[in-house]
């Protein structure tokens, strides 16, 4: 009996490292396809002919009906954008004061670029323009990588209808597909891990960007509205990508000024009178007194000039 229960014992043992083995392999291969496309896209060599094995593992699993990264967001969701305030737009012609509040950008100068203006982005070539926003006003401003006492312009924006996404924000989401065509030779949650976090590391070079404007013009073109992705500077930050932002999908609602206070993330909200920052930070208080000199001077300044 000691004997069986050995012999048992070395069987687990030994479907144990099998199955160790096996999806180390798979890991690797998932990586060599990885490579292998991005290669193939450097080169220009990509087929759009429905052959691509990573294009069709997209098609099957992230853009099917039923798919778990297909989300709905509800029309009245609010968004916000921010931008940097130019030091040479400091004045009436780009920003206002209405009933003592200090506004920011105006719907022009909040929304996207036009078309073939736009700088290139992570999910745009350059000249093609997306809106991009975030889920709250901490992440829109940290998303914007301000300088410490730099003042944004935050616009809040609002869905006039329901949009379907692909939500890859979701890094901590366990892939379960069972066995298929593809759980033979590739890790699927590997894979989908890979491409949700090349939407959420910050980059080197521009060119890296070219990876994630691929997939995301993939993406476009399955009538898809945007995609949502985590915030690499923001704790709990989710960002959105919306390709048709026109004013009958999506609209602008008021801008406000705010002032990154330091690099620890906190930002100074004149027109609330609060500071907003991320959950992570302690300790962050709003010093009324040298903002309202601040405020007093920033407004003498719009009026001024």
């Amino acid at each position: 009996m000691y004997k069986n229960n050995r012999e048992e014992t070395n069987s687990e043992e030994y479907k144990t490292l099998i199955e160790q083995f096996n999806n180390y392999v798979k890991r690797i291969n998932t990586d060599f396809m990885l490579e292998d496309f991005s290669k193939r896209l450097e080169n220009n060599e990509v087929k759009n002919d429905g052959t691509d094995s990573l294009l069709k593992i997209i098609d099957k699993y992230i853009l099917k009906d039923n798919s778990e990264f297909i989300k709905i967001i509800d029309k009245g969701t609010i968004m916000y954008r921010a931008r940097i305030i130019e030091h040479n737009h400091i004045n009436k012609h780009y920003l206002s004061i209405n009933d003592e509040k200090l506004m920011g950008y105006d719907e022009s100068n909040s929304r996207e670029a036009p078309l073939g203006i736009g700088n290139e982005g992570r999910n745009n070539i350059k000249g093609m323009s997306y809106l991009y926003l975030a889920n709250n006003v901490e992440t829109a401003c940290s998303e914007v990588k301000p300088f410490a006492r730099q003042l944004i312009s935050v616009a809040r924006f609002r869905l006039l209808k329901d949009i379907k996404v692909i939500d890859l924000s979701n890094l901590q989401n366990e892939f379960v597909y069972g066995v298929t065509d593809e759980s033979d030779k590739i890790d699927l949650s590997y894979l989908f891990t890979r491409i949700m976090t090349s939407y959420y590391v910050p980059i080197n070079h521009l060119n890296e960007y070219k990876y994630t404007q691929f997939i995301t013009d993939y993406i476009r073109k399955s009538r898809i509205d945007g995609i949502i992705y985590k915030s690499f500077y923001s704790y709990n930050g989710s960002n959105y990508t919306i390709f048709n932002s026109s004013r009958d999908i999506i609209e602008f609602i008021d801008s406000k000024i705010m002032l990154l206070q330091s690099e620890r993330r906190t930002f100074l909200d004149f027109n609330d009178d609060k500071v907003i920052h991320a959950k992570t930070i302690v300790g962050a208080s709003y010093d009324k007194k040298s903002s309202d000199i601040m405020k007093k001077n920033l407004r003498n300044k719009i009026m001024l000039e």
